[in-house]
């Protein structure tokens, strides 16, 4: 499992050459597209090595684009894979071919962040998916992949910025919650290459409640 950047590794293996790169050294890798860029882009990407906790669909929205209205009802579906369709999104879900070059194809969001906030606010009847993003991760800080290309289980992505919380947040988790996520909302990205994302081995339904049940452990005995 990684977290910081020198656990990244840059898809340089054609160079004979795998390990630690310094992020000045990596910016000169990954934040210019180039022809070179182009047709060699398995040269450019950091090869991301951290967990998929959840993953998650909708058809529909219930907040964007709904401002003073009621939220919609559309069904948050959790799955045990993606198919991620480059340019255009996530098949079956509510921003699949929104427009062109749209920034938010897919959406990612730590789980270490639904932690912080379940302690901070006291709320157990939330699930992670109450934020409404595609993936949920373990392992990365996502910021770091802002303006980088990065590989994941053999696909890649352009992360194109924060994925800004909004006053929805507070409805949807608790009161309080969209100050809370500022600077941590999560990470959108666009799909540069096809392939499907898949649940991670490690992140079982009873291997979850089993963190979930210590997490609520060590909270209540000063442990946090």
């Amino acid at each position: 499992m990684c977290v910081g950047p020198g656990k990244w590794t840059a898809g340089v293996f054609a160079f004979g050459f795998q390990g630690y790169l310094s992020p000045a050294l990596l910016d000169t890798f990954t934040l210019h597209r180039s022809p070179l860029r182009e047709d060699r882009p398995e040269l450019f990407s950091l090869v991301a090595d951290f967990d998929i906790c959840h993953l998650f669909i909708s058809a529909g929205h219930n907040y964007f684009g709904r401002h003073e209205k009621p939220p919609g009802e559309h069904a948050i579906i959790e799955v045990e894979r993606i198919q991620c369709v480059t340019a255009k999104g996530i098949e079956g879900d509510r921003f699949f071919g929104f427009k062109k070059r749209y920034k938010g194809q897919i959406t990612f969001f730590e789980e270490e962040v639904y932690q912080d906030l379940c302690l901070r606010f006291g709320v157990w009847d939330r699930r992670p998916e109450a934020f409404r993003r595609n993936v949920i991760t373990r392992g990365v800080r996502l910021n770091e992949l802002i303006g980088k290309e990065f590989e994941l289980q053999g696909i890649r992505f352009f992360g194109n910025e924060e994925c800004r919380p909004c006053y929805w947040m507070d409805l949807a988790f608790a009161p309080g919650a969209e100050g809370a996520l500022k600077g941590r909302g999560g990470l959108r990205a666009e799909i540069l290459s096809d392939g499907f994302l898949t649940r991670s081995a490690s992140t079982s339904q009873e291997a979850e409640d089993s963190r979930i049940q210590e997490f609520k452990k060590q909270r209540f005995a000063g442990g946090f």
